[in-house]
This record gives structure tokens, C-alpha cells and sequence, in this order.
């Protein structure tokens, strides 16, 4: 008898046993034998390739209660394998069936294979074996399900090895309820901008989109938060959750996008594996560990950083900390060759995030220096709990890669860095992952005038939209885009943004905001929207194509794109630096407008600050200030800098 797979809701809830039913997913399984394996795509998450008849696939569980089960398997067939024979046994006692014909191998059935009467209860293993078999496999199969008295209270022994998300403490779903745009539109950061209204009418449409992203867990799938998704895709991303939140921190205390992370820590493998891509609907990964692009920009630490330094939030760092120093502990195996002399970390297109940039080799400069990042925010958040001398190591390590990045990728007569093969010879394609370096804070003040001047350069890097992923002196640059073939993408616009601020390159990085948002603004005014990415040298949404699909920039997408609108707005066009550990804001004055914010929120302040208009950039500065805790304020400008120390209340400084 079949059962339609429907509405199988909570079917790979891995080992949890319901009132009377305990499921065993594939995954959890010990398979024996030659010529069988476990697949992990969505479609094919199962025991699948199954053409060895002798191999069996098998679970330990404990009964707590004799009694009877029934028995059932979750599987798929073709025709060419229908009738094949097999059995379960539970101890010493079996059941058998026969494979059912679903019309396809993706496509699976609940067959009911019998029950089976319990007369001991305690530990005893669950075995699948065929019995015959035609000429192709044996079946794709899924789960075994057992049900009755006997599974009341029965349980799973998971091996280790195959257990997720043990390094993160947080374990179950708290339903809550979504937050509506319209509902908190009050409580998020107002921009005051009196000259540049335009600019604010994307900064509200891109929240308006993120809080239509924001999403619960498809039941089943074993997430545990509410997530802001890229909402172009059934999968959750690494490489744009990072890059939501770096917007989306401004509003944490109403839209908690860090929290969406959270579902990639709560699926990391034993050995500190986390896949780029996970998804929805089923929670699995995407990709195998040993595929080339199963991981995005190892960056989680630094949208934690990033996120606390608005947020104050330490407890946060005490739960991530576990999974991330596990985390970077498998990339040191699993992104480095052991043959290359270089002993740099390598990527691909796909893994990169840059999904057909024309790049290769072993040694990639954006992965390198992520690992720099990486590893120099987890040596930030050891301080921040007091943990020094892990600290010390994870700083240690970033200064050793920096080394590594500086000897073999910088190329000082074009002044880029350039990705290397197993030999350390530079492959020169320059693309935007040339500028990561600045972000990672490794370059000096002459590597990065060299730097800066192709960034300058209108023949490469200073086109009319922005930075092009690709360079367009180079031979596949695409002036509508080309996908990562000249298109500018929000995330590596903002990331060389970063680094050119965080460098002290302060007049260029708002020169180059500035281009990026007037671009954007021009292509929203024709459209009504944000999009994915952003053609270089017309005002029109990006384009192009990956492998051989063509492929139109997005709309709506607010994935990552809310960088600009969001973040940069405040960081660099009004000049926001808050640190909500110290409850310290500073503010680069270089606007003459009225201009500033009202209810930013970093710490637990909540802040108004309003510049009133000036006649010129000397003039000296009028700041109104309205807070609901103290705090330290630095004001920078050209007269100078001066720090205020405020109180609760209503302040009017005058510099």
C-alpha cells in the first residue's frame, strides 16, 4: 500500500522521536558495502547509487517499551528496479517488501512494509538488506519510519561523526513572530539629508524589501531562527547573509537579520564543515564538502564582529565562538593545497561568489585575505571575552598569511595582487578580489597608492556605475555587465569601500559612495526598485550570463544590495561610526546640508543628531543631540576634532 509523500512534515527531523514514531533519515545511516553511497542533493537526499545487493545500510536505537511497530520506508524507483526484494530487520525479527516503481528516482513513496511484535526493549540495531535485485539498483531510499506502542519514547543513537551543529548551543526553533515594515518603520534609523532626498527614498525601499524577506522555518528542516533571505533562490546563502547583515545591523533591535546565521551553525558537520548553500525545504546541504565550491567567503566572523560592534551584544560571541574556531579549523585543511608552495588558500568561481569571473589557480587573493579577517576577528572576539592567549594565536595566524598574500601575490609594477597557481606564478586577471587585501588590513601606505590609482584609472576600475568586477582593459569585460564579467555588485563595491575607509582613505571612499549611489539612484528612478547588480557603463540593471544560462540581473534584490542604500548612507555619506561595545559614536563631518539621523541605536542608545546647514566646509559645525543614555561623541571635521561626553537629554554642541 502507498501513501502520497505530500505533506510529510518533519520527515528528516534527525533522530527525534515523535509519541509513538521514531524516523531514520539517510543521512544518520552506517552503510556497508561497495557501490552504494548517500547523496545529499535535495532531490536525492537518500541512500542512493545502490548497486552492490550485499551492502546494507543500518541504525542503533533504544527502545524504551515492548509492544508492536509497524514499518515503513521512504523510497524511489524507476520501473527498471520495481519488484526488487529486501527486508528490515529490527533485532532479530524482519519484515519484507518490495521496491515500489515512483516513476522517477527524485520522486519518493511511503511503502508500509508490515509490523513487527517487540518482546525485549533496550538497544538494538536497524538493518536494510536486498534480497534481489534486477539488473539496475536496488532503490533510492530515504528513510525507515517505525510507529506503534514499541517506538513510544524510542531514540536514535546519531554517530558523531554524522551529528550537526553540536559546537552551537542554541538546539531548537522558538517560533516568533515576523516583524511588519510598516509597524517598525518607527523605530528604525531616520537619515536626514536635505540635500540628497533621492538617496533616502531607496534607503526606505530597501527596508521595505528586507522586511518582506525576512522569513520563519519551513517546518522539517531543522532551522532554528527566523532568517532575512536573498530571496532569489530555495536555497539560503552564505556569501549574502553575511552581506545583509552588514546593513541590516542597523536595525537588529527590530529585524535581528544575525540570527539568520544561525541556520548554517545548527547544520555544521563534526569536522567544522559548513556548506555555503543549505536548502529551505529540506535543511540539507547543497554541496558535499569535497566540491570545489562548497564553500562562499569564509566571512562569518566578521558579519559577527561587525554586528557586535553595533550591537554590544558579548553573549552573542560566546555562543559563535565554538563553531567558528571549529569552522576555521577545517578550512586549514580543506581550502589549502599541500603541494603549492605558497600555502595560500584556494576557491573557485562558484565558491568565490563571483560565479563566472575567468580566474583559476591554487593561491586566491579574496580567500587569502578573508582568512586574514577571519582569523583577526576571532582574535577580537577572544579579547572580548578575556581569552588572550587564543588571542594571541588567531593573530598570529592572520600575520602569517598576511606575509604569505605580500610575498606571492603583490605584483608591484602593475600594483595589484594577483592570484597564484601550485608554483607561486601570478595569474594576472584583475577583477575586483585584487582590493580585498586593503580590507584585511595587511597593505602598506605605498602598495595601497598603487592600489587606489587603478581604482582610479577610468580605462579599468573608475567607470561610470562604480568598480566593475572585471577590469575593462581585460579581454571578457562586458559593458552591460557580463554577469562578473564587468558587472558592479553591491557586496564588492561596499567591501572596497570598507577597506579604503578603514585604511584612512576618507576622500575617496565618499567619492567613490557617491558614484555608487548616484548610479543606483538613476536606475531606480527608471525602475522603481534595487537590483542584484548594476551594468558599468549604462544606467541599467547588470546582465550576462553563467556557463551557458543567460541571466538578467534581479529585481527587488535586496539581498545584498541594501549595502549601499543602507550602510554606506550611514557609514560614509553621513559619516556614522558607531561602537555599541563603548557605547562611543564618532562622526566625520563633510557635508554642509542639514543633515544627520534620528533613533540610530548602537549599544543600548538610542540617539538623535542633527548638523544644521553650514555656508561652507570651515564654517564651524551646530549639532543638536537628543539621547536616552550617555555617551561619547567624536566630531570630526576640518576644524579639527572634539569629543563630547553626554548625558541623558537634549544637547546643543557648537564647535
Amino acid at each position: 500500500m502507498l501513501k502520497s509523500l505530500v505533506c510529510m512534515v518533519g520527515l528528516l527531523m534527525a533522530g527525534k522521536g515523535t509519541a509513538g514514531q521514531l524516523q531514520l533519515p539517510a543521512s544518520h545511516a552506517d552503510i556497508q558495502g561497495n557501490d552504494i553511497r548517500y547523496e545529499s542533493r535535495n532531490d536525492r537526499d537518500c541512500i542512493g547509487s545502490w548497486e552492490n545487493a550485499g551492502a546494507t545500510v543500518s541504525w542503533d536505537i533504544e527502545l524504551k517499551k515492548t509492544g508492536t511497530i509497524h514499518i515503513s520506508a521512504v523510497q524511489a524507483a524507476m520501473d527498471s528496479s520495481a519488484g526488487n526484494r529486501y527486508s528490515v530487520s529490527i533485532g532479530k525479527v524482519s519484515v519484507e517488501g518490495s521496491v515500489q516503481d515512483t516513476g522517477d528516482w527524485g520522486k519518493f513513496t511511503v511503502v508500509e512494509l508490515g509490523s513487527l511484535t517487540i518482546r525485549e526493549a533496550g538497544k538494538v540495531r536497524v538493518v536494510v538488506r536486498a534480497l534481489s535485485k534486477k539488473d539496475k539498483a536496488v532503490m533510492n531510499l530515504r528513510a525507515i519510519i517505525l510507529e506503534g506502542d514499541a517506538a513510544e519514547g524510542a531514540r536514535e543513537f546519531i554517530p558523531l561523526e554524522k551529528q550537526r551543529g553540536i559546537y552551537f548551543a542554541k538546539k531548537q526553533y522558538k517560533p516568533e513572530e515576523l516583524p511588519v515594515f510598516d509597524l517598525c518603520r518607527d523605530q528604525l534609523p531616520e537619515p536626514v539629508l536635505e540635500d540628497n532626498p533621492d538617496y533616502l527614498d531607496m534607503y526606505w525601499k530597501c527596508w521595505e524589501l528586507a522586511f518582506g524577506h525576512y522569513k520563519q522555518p519551513e517546518p522539517g528542516n531543522g532551522f532554528i531562527a527566523n532568517y532575512l533571505d536573498e530571496a532569489f533562490n530555495p536555497n539560503i546563502f552564505q556569501w549574502d547573509t553575511i552581506f545583509m547583515i552588514m546593513f541590516a545591523r542597523y536595525g537588529n533591535h527590530v529585524l535581528p537579520a544575525i540570527t539568520s546565521l544561525d541556520n548554517f551553525y545548527c547544520k555544521q558537520h563534526y569536522n567544522g564543515f559548513i556548506c555555503r548553500e543549505i536548502w529551505e525545504q529540506s535543511g540539507k546541504d547543497h554541496h558535499s564538502e569535497q566540491s570545489p565550491e562548497a564553500i562562499n567567503p569564509p566571512l562569518f566572523s566578521w558579519a559577527e564582529m561587525e554586528n557586535f560592534r553595533v550591537t554590544g551584544d558579548r553573549s552573542r560571541l560566546e555562543l559563535v565562538l565554538p563553531v567558528l574556531e571549529r569552522y576555521v579549523k577545517w578550512l586549514e585543511t580543506g581550502r589549502r593545497k599541500p603541494d603549492a608552495v605558497h600555502g595560500l588558500y584556494w576557491s573557485n568561481a562558484l565558491g568565490s561568489g563571483m560565479d563566472n569571473t575567468p580566474r583559476n589557480g591554487s593561491g586566491w587573493v579574496d580567500m587569502s585575505a578573508q582568512m586574514v579577517i577571519q582569523y583577526n576577528d576571532l582574535a577580537a572576539m577572544c579579547e572580548q571575552l578575556g581569552e588572550r592567549e587564543k588571542a594571541e594565536t588567531f593573530r598570529e595566524h592572520a600575520d602569517a598569511i598576511a606575509e604569505k598574500i605580500n610575498r606571492w601575490m603583490w605584483n608591484e609594477e602593475d600594483g595589484l595582487y594577483y592570484d597564484v597557481d601550485d608554483r607561486g606564478n601570478q595569474i594576472k586577471w584583475k577583477t575586483v578580489a585584487c582590493f580585498w587585501p586593503m580590507l584585511a588590513g595587511i597593505t602598506s601606505e605605498q602598495q595601497e597608492v598603487r592600489l587606489i590609482a587603478n581604482l582610479k584609472d577610468p580605462e579599468t576600475f573608475w567607470r561610470k556605475n562604480g568598480f566593475p568586477s572585471l577590469a575593462a582593459d581585460q579581454k571578457l569585460y562586458e559593458p552591460t555587465g557580463g554577469y562578473w564579467r564587468g558587472g558592479v555588485w553591491p557586496p564588492t563595491t561596499y567591501a572596497i569601500i570598507r577597506g579604503l575607509t578603514e585604511r584612512g582613505h576618507e576622500g575617496f571612499a565618499l567619492e567613490a559612495t557617491r558614484r555608487h549611489l548616484d548610479a543606483m539612484y538613476r536606475v531606480y528612478k527608471k525602475t522603481g526598485t534595487v537590483w542584484e547588480l548594476y551594468a558599468p557603463d549604462m544606467d541599467r540593471q547588470g546582465s550576462g550570463h553563467t556557463g551557458s544560462r543567460e541571466h538578467e540581473a534581479r529585481p527587488d534584490f535586496v539581498g545584498w544590495t541594501g549595502c549601499g542604500p543602507i550602510a554606506l548612507l550611514i557609514e560614509n555619506i553621513i559619516g556614522f561610526r558607531p561602537d555599541g561595545v563603548n557605547n562611543r559614536l564618532a562622526w566625520n563631518l563633510t557635508r554642509t546640508d542639514r543633515h544627520g539621523i534620528k533613533k540610530l541605536r548602537f549599544g543600548d542608545v538610542t540617539t538623535d543628531l542633527i548638523c544644521e546647514a553650514r555656508t561652507g566646509p570651515s564654517s564651524a559645525p551646530v549639532i543638536s543631540v537628543d539621547t536616552d543614555r550617555d555617551f561619547e561623541l567624536t566630531v570630526n571635521w576640518s576644524g579639527g576634532t572634539k569629543i563630547f561626553r553626554l548625558t541623558k537629554g537634549v544637547h546643543t554642541l557648537s564647535l
